[in-house]
């Protein structure tokens, strides 16, 4: 257990069951939308392009997050592992998982979280992860959302205000 440590509002993530690749979620957006909660959660329906815009602040803190594949109506169909690149053997692996998944098993990567610019010099604080393989993840060149999207979609909702 974590004494003092703050806990951040549960979240439950809905994407297409079909999705793989990069998601990204950007806070502190005054144009932005605002996460519903539902049950104590928050509930971020995952959009076909991966990026979302968000009102709400960014939260640090022990997580309590679940992550779901959804059908078409947003209805949960199979609930996604969390992964992490430990979880797999490579050559520079020191000590070897006797339990590595199947390397071709889908699964959610944490990222990381940080702040970036947009090409007009505006900052931003955003989350990203991966819905992907292992194998598919890790030989992915062009594999994350371009920053030109990242851009657009900011102006574009920067510009509501």
């Amino acid at each position: 257990m974590f004494f003092g440590s703050k806990h951040m509002t549960p979240e439950t993530f809905l994407i297409p069951k079909d999705f793989r690749g990069q998601i990204t979620l950007i806070y502190n957006e005054p144009c932005g939308q605002t996460i519903p909660k539902m049950d104590g959660r928050l509930i971020y329906k995952i959009p076909d392009n991966g990026v979302m815009i968000l009102k709400n602040e960014f939260e640090t803190g022990i997580i309590d997050q679940e992550y779901y594949f959804v059908d078409d109506n947003w209805n949960s169909i199979e609930k996604i592992p969390t992964l992490i690149q430990q979880d797999f053997n490579e050559d520079y692996t020191l000590e070897k998982n006797k339990n590595e998944p199947p390397r071709n098993k889908v699964g959610l990567f944490l990222l990381g979280t940080g702040g970036g610019s947009t090409l007009k010099n505006e900052n931003y604080s955003f989350h990203m992860m991966a819905v992907n393989s292992w194998d598919s993840l890790r030989v992915q060149q062009n594999g994350s959302i371009p920053d030109n999207l990242i851009d657009s979609l900011l102006f574009q909702c920067r510009q509501k205000k």
